[in-house]
């Protein structure tokens, strides 16, 4: 195949920008037919008439003598979906017995006269939840014996034998192509995903333009999901769960622990085994063992070996699940037509499915700032969490990025695939052309009405998530970082994420101390998310309190003023002298006033006084520098810890001493040095009139009514 033949050539010609010399990040581990690298292109057909199809891609004749097929939606008239009916047979039934032809001549081209390469009985219906609204719809089909009587596995198209199929009508998709692309980038790296191949469709004779055979996420013995099959000695059975809206079959539908937790308010069915082996009683093994697992990402106390969630999952898979449906901004990943498997001699495996609505093709624009979305799903929720799982997303993805996820691999892949479909494109609109018309995405002007709008747009998405992906992957270290001081537990009931709330707006924030204050900051582990917030404050909150180390932090990621070692920690409660008593921020203060500091750095009096914008408002002979205002009010810097109980050093002092360290007894806080005696609270009135007054004059009075366009 080409992606792989030219792998050692991509090692050599590095420098060749084609999405066949950055191959070589596909390994043969992970075998994948692309069909417009095995298939030859259209070439001109011989004379016969124009009436007559000829076509480079395999044809499937569908003849349903007539009968309409069912599963078609019957509007209930209300304004959402949920009291819809879907057509039947005539008979009541949601399958229609037909028949389907396939011509399918590899090495030339097809025609619906030519003599079938496969021929069979189906049952067939409209498939999709979604989809199954659109013009253009899209088929479950499953292949019979002759006379019907049984399911029958065909080779359908070249893909592994297997007797279902799901027809998809590329028709939100206007670049069609998306399923095919993903699907097949997806197997190159995944164990198992869906393999695909295009074709064009007849309808009792009626062309009804290209499509995409896909198969199936299920299990057989010798395809798709390599799963055990049950047996019949125990309720013990691999299994293969979809997250989505539901079937309501009593037996598939279980509940699982993060239902009853109400972690998740989706259903969980069954999709294998079916329904020859699916008993109540394994239906209620699969709910139970299943829910152990979500137990193990929960509960904190199973984060040891070997309850460990990794000793129960493929972490790779859980992880390039995760950058795929990332990359992409697959936002139906997750909560619809999610799935997930285990073989009962195996780890869980993701499996990705429909990307029709990926890469800018979602009904609603990708949210601004772009963000990470696959972190609230039920289960990636606590993966997020996780050190481990971060890292691991982290290197996976820098790694991706330098083969198939690489801006000039996947705009090959695209401009390949499109030139390799020819005139099946201009086939497929003259049927479907008014769909380009119709506005489907909102606002208005993100749709595209050509289909090589469609392509640029697809193409454009890519360069500028890889870009926006390059420059802030490492953002996802801020959920995993874990507290010292504060249970996970405590954190998960009580506080958001970044994540949460980073597209609403403030009136303030207080960005606080970490004990990180000797290393360079940029080698502090979570700097890069440090520097996200505080860019993310220039517009998004009016005025920010920064305080000790996030006081450095901030004097330096906004002025660029460095921190200094000193000699030996400074610990203590020191005087302070107000330089500036008709400042707001200042006001009721004393000339001289008592404050804690904490800390082994400074910052400089004259590296500050370099900087017209800020003002010093205060400072010690012995502790330098306390307070620094921007003239503009959005930002306060305090190098010390107003906010400090009358133990906290006491506490510091104390743990020191455990620690080994031998520390000097904090200055002017013990009474004569004594540390058996109480501190006295020298500092509390200062500390509470400090933040009243940025609250009162730089929160509440200077906030503008409307946040929506802070300058940054």
């Amino acid at each position: 195949m080409k992606y792989k033949r030219m792998a050692l050539a991509a090692c050599a010609l590095l420098l060749l920008l084609s999405a066949t010399n950055l191959s070589a990040v596909l390994t043969d581990e992970h075998p994948r037919y692309h069909q417009h690298l095995e298939r030859p292109a259209y070439t001109p057909c011989a004379d016969h008439g124009e009436d007559l199809l000829c076509s480079h891609l395999p044809l499937v004749l569908i003849d349903t003598g007539g009968a309409e097929i069912p599963g078609v939606p019957i509007r209930s008239g209300g304004s959402g979906r949920e009291d819809d009916a879907f057509t039947t047979t005539a008979d009541g039934s949601t399958l229609l017995r037909a028949s389907v032809s396939v011509v399918d001549h590899a090495e030339g081209n097809n025609h619906p006269t030519d003599t079938p390469t496969l021929q069979s009985v189906i049952d067939i219906r409209v498939r999709g939840n979604s989809s199954r609204y659109f013009d253009k719809h899209s088929y479950l089909v499953r292949t019979l014996t002759n006379d019907g009587a049984a399911s029958r596995d065909v080779a359908m198209l070249g893909m592994d034998a297997f007797d279902e199929w799901a027809l998809h009508g590329p028709y939100l998709d206007k670049t069609l192509i998306r399923n095919y692309m993903w699907y097949n980038l997806a197997g190159e790296i995944m164990d198992y995903a869906p393999n695909v191949r295009f074709c064009e469709v007849l309808l009792n004779g009626v062309y009804q333009g290209l499509y995409v055979m896909t198969e199936t996420v299920s299990s057989g013995a010798d395809a798709r999901l390599k799963l055990t099959e049950p047996s019949k000695d125990t309720v013990q059975t691999s299994y293969a769960l979809r997250l989505d809206r539901g079937s309501g079959n009593e037996v598939k539908n279980i509940e699982t622990f993060s239902q009853y937790a109400l972690r998740n308010l989706q259903d969980i069915d069954i999709v294998y085994p079916g329904t020859k082996w699916l008993t109540p009683e394994r239906a209620a093994w699969i709910a139970q063992d299943f829910s152990d697992f979500e137990k193990s990402l929960y509960s904190y106390d199973y984060d040891t070996e070997p309850y460990a969630w990794w000793e129960q999952a493929d972490m790779s898979s859980f992880v390039d699940y995760f950058i795929l449906n990332e990359f992409t901004c697959n936002y139906d990943a997750g909560w619809l037509s999610t799935y997930i498997y285990r073989d009962v001699r195996g780890k869980y495996k993701m499996c990705i499915w429909d990307f029709n609505s990926a890469c800018d093709n979602y009904s609603h624009p990708v949210a601004e700032p772009q963000h990470f979305e696959l972190q609230y799903n039920v289960w990636y929720y606590m993966l997020s969490k996780d050190e481990k799982f971060i890292n691991a997303v982290i290197d996976r993805y820098r790694e991706l990025r330098q083969g198939i996820l690489s801006d000039e691999y996947l705009c090959a892949y695209i401009d390949d695939v499109t030139a390799w479909l020819g005139d099946a494109v201009e086939r497929n609109f003259s049927v479907w052309g008014y769909t380009l018309e119709k506005d489907m995405l909102s606002p208005a002007w993100r749709n595209p009405h050509s289909h090589a709008a469609a392509v640029a747009q697809m193409k454009r998405f890519c360069i500028k998530r890889g870009a926006w992906m390059d420059e802030n992957i490492d953002i996802l270290r801020q959920y995993s970082h874990e507290s010292k001081n504060t249970s996970r537990e405590h954190l998960l009931k009580f506080y958001q994420t970044f994540e949460d709330v980073k597209d609403r707006w403030f009136d303030g924030l207080i960005i606080t101390g970490a004990p990180v204050e000797k290393m360079p900051f940029e080698e502090v582990d979570y700097w890069d998310e440090m520097c996200a917030i505080m860019e993310w404050s220039k517009t998004h909150v009016y005025s920010v309190l920064y305080i000790c180390w996030g006081a450095q932090a901030g004097l330096y990621y906004h002025y660029g003023i460095q921190k200094h070692l000193m000699k030996e920690k400074l610990s203590g409660i020191y005087n302070h002298h107000v330089l500036n008593p008709y400042h707001p921020l200042m006001r009721g203060f004393d000339d001289n006033y008592f404050a804690p500091h904490s800390r082994y750095t400074e910052v400089y009096l004259d590296d500050i006084k370099k900087h017209d914008e800020l003002i010093v408002l205060s400072l010690s002979d012995l502790a330098g520098v306390h307070i620094v205002a921007e003239k503009s009010g959005r930002k306060f810097f305090v190098t010390g810890h107003a906010e400090y109980d009358r133990d906290t050093l006491a506490k510091e002092y104390f743990r020191d001493i455990n620690k080994g360290l031998n520390p000097k007894v904090p200055y002017n806080y013990f009474p004569d040095d004594d540390d058996q005696k109480t501190p006295p609270f020298t500092w509390r009135s200062n500390a509470h009139l400090l933040v009243a007054n940025w609250l009162n004059y730089y929160v509440y009075q200077q906030t503008p009514y409307d946040l929506n366009h802070l300058e940054g």
